[in-house]
């Protein structure tokens, strides 16, 4: 047996080491990192950060430690992804701006294409869609952990009744920046009117736009019933929100922490997925009860002026993987 004078020497020796690794750096370190997204706080989307905060600082016991920015405090779609291009913003959820930076990803936003949500998460994650994943991380140094569903875009407007594709015509329509969005709603006969997220309201209220398009859960979170009268369930666009990271800070992670960090993301893209589920029927009451008149719609119009949209796609693509994409959804 060790004697006490030895065994108390052995314990100052291990007191001095332990505090000779923390004054040099080599205890674990308290790791800060941001997360960006433009939504208010009501909004689901806040909510599934929130549940990825908590994960990450759960799976990591607390040495990585996120801050959530909501609201575009950090800045538009297009500042947040150059931020984490920079590094200086390490993760964002935002809508579907991929498509500026690598072609292919504008696919998410083809109206009247996608058979279902499933389908396009098995394009955009699966084989498909990996060589448009790795661009993005190789070329441009951000990375996609998932897509987060949305339900689909749907139109309001402060001018009249849209029950048919005529009804549109003449109409100022605000509209993402994005190159898909713009030809589609110029193949719906309409001029779009390019606005951030942040503008749209105070659009509609001033008269700058007369119409707005987009899921119905940001119809309700916005209270745009306060600004337009109507909405019509044109549902032409079954579009997502991406969950893109600076891969500088991923990089600078171990591979521990780099894995637990995409379990967090893939476990708060499920509890987004169940916040959804019953959020359409919620949002349509609400928006009813607050004196919106909501019209079904004759989209025949808008499917056949689609095909044009489709076309040019194929063409920026390639025939070949167009109809992979097709046939995945058969």
């Amino acid at each position: 047996m060790l004697s006490k004078k030895r065994s108390a020497f052995i314990l100052i020796c291990v007191l001095a080491l332990l505090m000779v690794v923390s004054c040099t750096g080599l205890a674990a370190k308290t790791i800060k990192a941001k997360v960006a997204h433009l939504a208010p706080t009501n909004d689901p989307r806040h909510e599934s950060l929130v549940k990825f905060v908590e994960l990450v600082k759960e799976k990591s016991n607390g040495r990585i430690q996120l801050t959530i920015y909501p609201n575009s405090t950090l800045g538009s779609e297009r500042e947040l992804f150059e931020q984490l291009q920079a590094g200086v913003t390490e993760f964002a959820l935002v809508g579907n701006i991929l498509g500026n930076f690598v072609p292919e990803f504008s696919c998410l936003g083809l109206p009247f294409f996608w058979r279902d949500y499933d389908h396009q998460q098995a394009v955009v994650m699966g084989s498909i869609g990996k060589p448009w994943r790795d661009e993005l991380v190789n070329k441009f140094g951000v990375g996609l952990f998932a897509i987060f569903k949305r339900n689909p875009r749907i139109l309001v407007n402060t001018k009249r009744p849209v029950t048919k594709l005529e009804d549109v015509k003449g109409m100022k329509v605000r509209v993402p920046e994005l190159p898909m969005s713009m030809r589609t709603w110029r193949a719906f006969g309409v001029q779009p009117t390019p606005m951030p997220t942040s503008e749209f309201y105070m659009g509609l209220r001033l008269g700058i736009i007369d119409a707005m398009e987009n899921p119905v859960e940001v119809m309700y979170n916005w209270k745009i019933w306060e600004v337009a009268k109507y909405l019509s369930k044109t549902e032409h666009e079954l579009n997502s929100f991406v969950f893109i990271y600076s891969n500088r800070f991923m990089k600078s992670l171990s591979p521990a922490d780099q894995k637990l960090v995409k379990e967090a993301a893939a476990e708060a893209q499920a509890y987004y997925d169940g916040l959804m589920a019953d959020m359409a029927a919620f949002c349509y009451a609400e928006l009813e009860k607050n004196g919106m008149i909501i019209n079904e719609v004759d989209k025949s119009g808008f499917i056949a002026a689609s095909r044009e949209v489709h076309e040019d796609f194929k063409k920026s693509i390639g025939t070949e993987t167009f109809n992979k994409i097709v046939e995945l959804g058969k």
